[in-house]
């Protein structure tokens, strides 16, 4: 019986998912934007006519 080596396929894998999770916004990137717009929304009401 002839062993398959799977090694490359899992490295393959493994490499993607890697550069997949770098282009995902992590949670603090996600905070820093919520509290960047909840400011923001702040000064415009501030300024409503």
């Amino acid at each position: 019986m002839s062993e398959t080596n799977f090694k490359p396929l899992f490295d393959y894998i493994d490499q993607s998912v890697k550069e997949l999770l770098e282009l995902i916004a992590s949670k603090e990137d996600f905070e820093k934007l919520q509290n960047s717009l909840g400011a923001l929304a702040k000064r415009f009401d501030r300024y409503k006519p």
